[in-house]
């Protein structure tokens, strides 16, 4: 495309040369996915937000597949640690998102928008969601201000559920935080056939020592 077919088409778009401010957000934005690929080389270690604050959703690719056929699936999560979204923090997500749209902020809004975080405090709490093949299931972690039901989770052993095809893929969403990390993240098949009812009983007493086990779906 000429330069001028170029200006014509964004002309015709309302799409313009984008600002100072974006292109900063958008190279902050690669910075933090490439700090974020950095950390997860070995393995996922760490969910992370955008530079708008929206959590990122996750694609493990699984290694060898058709060893998790006809299998029971579980995802053991080990070493849970969380980063909360700050006052500044929201704030500042709130001001990226005006950059971006390429909208005014107004000192009003910017008000409006403390009030709103003011009045809507994080805890803690979030969910973690893990999707493989046709099957889903999540852990919802109650926040600090539920007092007594308050349980911080280090543990997790998440039912996928049975899959008689082979699963490709392991999507993981989280939400509420701005970061949530692991220490080891590992899917686990139990075969079906003589050893499933031993492999699982195996897994519960371990489960009963550290893990919680969320409903299964």
């Amino acid at each position: 495309m000429s330069d001028k077919a170029a200006e014509n088409y964004r002309s015709a778009t309302g799409m313009q040369t984008p600002s100072q401010g974006v292109k900063n957000l958008l190279t902050k934005n690669q910075q933090i996915l490439a700090d974020n690929a950095l950390k997860n080389k070995n393995g996922l270690t760490e969910m992370t937000s955008d530079v708008t604050g929206h959590q990122m959703t996750y694609q493990l690719k699984i290694k060898q597949p058709s060893q998790y056929r006809n299998s029971e699936l579980y995802l053991a999560v080990d070493g849970i640690k969380t980063t909360q979204q700050s006052t500044p923090y929201r704030m500042q997500s709130f001001a990226n998102n005006a950059t971006l749209a390429g909208t005014p902020y107004p000192k009003g809004e910017q008000i409006n928008n403390q009030r709103f975080i003011n009045n809507s405090p994080t805890f803690g709490n979030y969910q973690l969601t893990v999707k493989t093949g046709r099957h889903q299931n999540s852990f919802s972690q109650l926040g600090v201000n539920n007092m007594s039901d308050y349980e911080p989770a280090d543990h997790l052993l998440i039912n996928l559920g049975y899959n008689p095809k082979t699963p490709s893929t392991v999507s993981l969403t989280f939400d509420t935080l701005q970061k949530l990390h692991f220490k080891n993240v590992k899917l686990i098949a139990v075969p079906f056939g003589s050893s499933f009812i031993t492999a699982i009983k195996k897994l519960q007493n371990q489960a009963s020592r550290s893990f919680k086990w969320p409903t299964t779906p």
